[in-house]
């Protein structure tokens, strides 16, 4: 196993030091729900859900989906 440390540079922030590694492997990461959909994004855990911009490739993926979800929601509620 990998050993990854967080490390607090003299900013205040926080960065990743070490070897990477596969974090969550594909089976662990699902819910195993009938209606489960999985959306696998390029990044890793520390910067899945950081986006630099509306025109981040992992940003545009997870909008796209929330999309779908709640247009999915309103539409079987009769909306």
């Amino acid at each position: 196993m990998n050993k990854t440390n967080f490390l607090q540079s003299d900013s205040g922030t926080y960065g990743r030091d070490g070897e990477e590694s596969e974090m969550v492997n594909r089976f662990s990461a699902q819910l195993y729900i009938p209606t489960e959909e999985r959306v696998p994004v390029e990044e890793n855990h520390t910067n899945m859900v950081k986006f630099a911009s509306a025109e981040d490739r992992t940003y545009q993926t997870v909008v796209r989906h929330l999309k779908k979800w709640v247009d999915n929601i309103i539409e079987s509620c009769g909306i």
